[in-house]
């Protein structure tokens, strides 16, 4: 599943690559995604993709919950592991939807990642 469609936490929409673990398009109208899907899919998958992303269906396992923004929190959390918290807080900025947008798993996910890398960090010692 190279990208999937998704809703942003402000009702627009969003087309997420697991190819380079970012959005590529985003603040877009369901007519704008329809337009871009079919040019990226073809119509028929991008009317199922983006059916799809309306009902936050689950990308692997169904967990049997959603409140419309799986989709969102597990990107967010792939750019966050990928790119870093500057990254996705940039993204944030250019959909004017500010930190509060970022799901707590995301910036969990990047401090993870981050004192990993720290050489100074408890959890960067306790590997070597």
């Amino acid at each position: 599943m190279p990208s999937y469609v998704l809703k942003q936490p402000n009702g627009k929409f969003a087309i997420f690559d697991s190819i380079v673990d970012d959005l590529t398009w985003f603040d877009m109208t369901e007519e704008e995604v329809l337009e871009v899907g079919t040019e990226q899919w073809g119509r028929a998958a991008a009317i199922e993709k983006i059916d799809r992303g309306i009902d936050d269906a689950p990308l692997w396992e169904d967990t049997g919950e959603t409140d419309g923004l799986s989709r969102w929190r597990k990107s967010c959390e792939s750019i966050a592991l990928q790119h870093g918290l500057r990254h996705l807080r940039s993204r944030m900025n250019e959909m004017d939807l500010g930190d509060v947008a970022i799901p707590q798993c995301a910036v969990e996910m990047a401090e993870s990642v981050e004192s990993d890398m720290d050489p100074d960090s408890e959890r960067f010692r306790s590997r070597m």
